[in-house]
């Protein structure tokens, strides 16, 4: 088995791991983050009340750069200075990094606007979003509103005609390309702590689309490759 030592691994009391062995769970539940690879590590299922468990936990850790979802938060607030009351437009919304997003952003109490396909509208209203654009009948540069933060959640959005969505001291983020602002968050304890807190307290929820068992990989990657997925999409691999 393959050995790794991740930035960011805690046990289910919230305590630093130094080591683990993959796939090896040594009795107690335990969460983590490998910068190096493109996706969390995660042994055991995290206590997640009304979650389906092990896959609902998996996502959580997220994929590199500000895709990492235990850093999304504290790149929205640090970063953009997301604050309560501001406004906020989330670019593929209804994705895995955009659900995550949305969420985070009304526990910061901001306004969130969020925009999808018009299929998945309901499930961003669900998550707080207080207006859903779809962006197949509409180009949410052409409204005239502006906004104190744009986040590409997909990076699928031309920078610079998403800029002309902003206020005068507003802040564009892109998941790929951070912001003008910034280069990138390391992955630390603390972050990965809050985010649990949390889920655990019902305020944030990974969405989990769709599950395969590890044999079907291949097909969970088309499904994902078609760009339609609705949240996260995971792989049980014991």
């Amino acid at each position: 088995l393959r050995r790794y030592r991740p930035e960011a691994l805690l046990n289910e009391r919230g305590e630093p791991v130094p080591e683990i062995l993959a796939l090896a769970p040594r009795g107690e539940r335990r969460m983590g983050a490998n910068p190096h690879a493109n996706g969390g590590l995660l042994l055991r299922d995290l206590h997640l009340p009304d979650f389906r468990g092990y896959a609902a936990a998996v996502p959580v850790p997220g994929a590199p750069g500000i895709g990492d979802t235990h850093v999304l938060g504290p790149f929205l607030r640090d970063v953009a200075h997301l604050q309560s009351g501001q406004t906020i437009l989330i670019n593929g919304a209804s994705g895995a990094i955009g659900t995550f997003a949305v969420q985070l952003a009304r526990h910061y109490g901001a306004e969130v606007t969020g925009v999808c396909s018009g299929a998945n509208g309901d499930l961003v209203r669900s998550l707080g979003a207080v207006e859903v654009i779809d962006y197949t009948r509409e180009d949410f540069t052409r409204r005239g509103k502006k906004y104190d933060v744009v986040f590409d959640a997909v990076a699928k959005f031309p920078p610079a005609r998403a800029k002309q969505a902003l206020t005068k001291t507003g802040v564009y983020l892109n998941v790929h390309k951070h912001s003008d602002a910034d280069s990138g968050r390391g992955i630390g304890p603390e972050e990965l702590l809050v985010l649990r807190d949390l889920i655990e307290a019902g305020q944030v929820r990974p969405i989990i689309d769709r599950c395969y068992p590890f044999e079907d990989i291949v097909e969970a990657h088309r499904y994902v490759d078609q760009g339609h997925k609705r949240g996260n999409v995971a792989i049980r691999v014991v």
